[in-house]
């Protein structure tokens, strides 16, 4: 069970845990940045919901939209259901 833990995973496959925590630690860093923009487009795009804003930045159709809603959707069911 010790693995599954940062200190044990560190400590069995050397720095090999270490890209699990880049990807956080770079948004820590940069979330000011990438909302700052998220903000600017939205507002200057009117856009309301993360689907709107996928199928602005892919310039895809409505159904796109409802794709993303979709999956949205799916993705948050398991985290809602463990609480």
């Amino acid at each position: 069970m010790d693995v599954l833990r940062s200190v044990g995973r560190a400590a069995s496959d050397g720095v090999g845990f270490l890209p699990i925590y880049i990807g956080p630690t770079l948004m820590i860093a940069l979330w000011w940045l990438v909302l700052r923009k998220i903000l600017r487009i939205s507002k200057q795009n009117r856009i309301t919901s993360l689907a709107d804003f996928r199928r602005f930045a892919l310039r895809q159709e409505r159904a796109a939209g409802g794709v993303v809603t979709i999956i949205a959707v799916v993705g948050i069911v398991p985290y809602i259901s463990c609480n």
